[in-house]
């Protein structure tokens, strides 16, 4: 099991069938939602829980890469 090292809290929306993150929620779309970040050594994951549930985010790109909302 890889070893998570965690990074500061990102806001994340999906546009189409593509996820992006900006790190501050003034910068991301009234929609977002604020998820962890995480960087397993390998690649930088997303991760939002409800409860007991939850996801990973795999090819979310950051802000700079982002189309016009």
């Amino acid at each position: 099991m890889p070893n998570f090292s965690k990074l500061p809290n990102v806001f994340a929306w999906q546009h189409e069938d593509q996820w992006y993150y900006a790190e501050e929620r003034s910068k991301a779309p009234s929609h977002a939602i604020e998820m962890s970040r995480l960087d397993d050594g390998r690649e930088i994951l997303l991760s939002i829980s409800h409860g007991v549930k939850g996801s990973f985010i795999r090819n979310a790109k950051p802000l700079e890469v982002t189309p016009l909302r």
